[in-house]
């Protein structure tokens, strides 16, 4: 901690990465990051902005307010035990990454396209009519019902998918 309070923006900007990589930082260092962030050297604010947003957990607002735990100052909340440290540094999901939950049901939509239609196939083969020469013949009428299902119901999971992934950027911001 007394590198972050060095005349030299160097020594001041690898303690704040020394802080970010480091497993558990102290709440001592936490404050110590927390006063980093007004540093006048750009690079070494960014750094304890990057430092803080790993070590703390995600910001719980309520009302435009920043719910508090405890009577440590403003934007930080000490840690004692187990209660919670409480910033005010945003914390979305780290490099652009889209939420699973959205993932995973785009992904149940295309299986839904594709297994329509790959039974609306089998369906239409197997179910089909005979002519009068005693050979199957593939009935569109049947197939037509599956696919048309697997339709709307891949789209309406592709809809979901894009609402939650439009949430998460809002969240995001």
């Amino acid at each position: 901690m007394e590198k972050l309070q060095s005349p030299n923006a160097n020594t001041r900007y690898e303690a704040c990465e020394y802080l970010r990589v480091a497993p558990e930082i102290t709440p001592e260092a936490l404050k110590a990051l927390q006063n980093a962030l007004n540093d006048t050297n750009a690079d070494v604010a960014e750094a304890a902005k990057d430092a803080l947003n790993i070590h703390l957990p995600p910001v719980t607002i309520k009302n435009n307010m920043t719910e508090r735990t405890n009577n440590i100052p403003q934007p930080f909340q000490g840690k004692s035990g187990n209660s919670e440290i409480i910033g005010n540094i945003s914390q979305s999901i780290p490099g652009g990454q889209t939420n699973n939950v959205a993932t995973t049901l785009q992904i149940i939509a295309w299986l839904t396209y594709v297994g329509g239609f790959v039974i609306g196939l089998i369906l239409g083969f197997g179910l089909g009519n005979v002519n009068e020469y005693g050979s199957m013949v593939f009935s569109f009428s049947i197939a037509i019902i599956y696919w048309v299902a697997a339709f709307i119901s891949g789209t309406v999971f592709l809809g979901f998918a894009e609402i939650i992934s439009l949430l998460q950027k809002i969240v995001d911001k």
